[in-house]
């Protein structure tokens, strides 16, 4: 293969052309270090991540474990050319089949040259606020015997392309109860790594710790969501339109 090149390249010096042929990569030192939900400095223990996963784009890097409140570790080589590296901390279980990803930072490692350098990454989340309205008329209802109606929810998560959280008919009993609807404080609140999310169900759910739950009002249709900052993002009014009319 290398005399096939170097006899191309000849063949052509005579024209004028050049052949750039640059099989170089580029070496790369990540630094990192974590923030919580408050923008404070957090260690792996304190948000319970055991590991840190490095993806280019959509392609899986690398795996370091996550020790401390922060490392530097050498790259594989990176080819030169266009890079965003996807820095996340996460949590596997002890079957290691269950990734839950707490933290997440978006990194430029792009390079025109094979110089060596390093970039830093400050993998965070925030709170997403999922804010409601009940409509046509904006009032709970009640939910037999005599408690709160539900609110349950999918939250999908961008990135990844796999789901952040949702209460629904396979969660836990107290789960399903969890989040009450509310004309006063009508939203739920999730933990959300850096990154675009899509809330691609809502509803309100009456008797939603027993077999007979039903849904009173729902989302129709998703929302998306971008989480870029410690503190609280607060998603559109997400409209949870009784059932009793169809969605447009």
């Amino acid at each position: 293969m290398k005399r096939a090149l170097l006899t191309l390249a000849a063949a052509v010096l005579g024209t004028g052309c050049v052949v750039n042929d640059n099989p170089c990569g580029t070496d790369v030192a990540l630094t990192w270090s974590f923030t919580d939900e408050t923008g404070a400095p957090a260690s792996c223990a304190d948000l319970g991540m055991n590991y840190v996963d490095v993806w280019d784009g959509g392609s899986y890097l690398t795996s370091y474990s996550c020790v401390g409140s922060g490392g530097t570790a050498a790259l594989p080589t990176l080819s030169v050319g266009s890079h965003t590296l996807v820095v996340e901390g996460v949590h596997v279980d002890t079957s290691g089949t269950i990734t839950t990803i707490i933290t997440r930072d978006f990194v430029d490692a792009s390079s025109s040259t094979c110089t060596s350098f390093g970039v830093s990454a400050t993998p965070g989340r925030g709170v997403l606020r999922m804010n409601y309205t009940l409509t046509p008329t904006n009032a709970c209802v009640p939910s037999d015997p005599g408690s709160a109606t539900g609110i349950w929810y999918t939250v999908d998560d961008l990135t990844s392309g796999a789901p952040l959280d949702s209460i629904g008919p396979g969660s836990s009993l107290a789960d399903r109860g969890a989040v009450l609807c509310s004309t006063t404080n009508e939203y739920a609140d999730v933990f959300a790594p850096y990154g675009g999310y899509s809330v691609s169900a809502m509803a309100e759910v009456s008797n939603p710790t027993t077999p007979s739950y039903a849904t009173e009002s729902r989302l129709c249709a998703p929302v998306e969501v971008d989480v870029g900052t410690w503190g609280t993002t607060n998603s559109p009014v997400l409209s949870l339109l009784d059932v009793g009319f169809a969605c447009p």
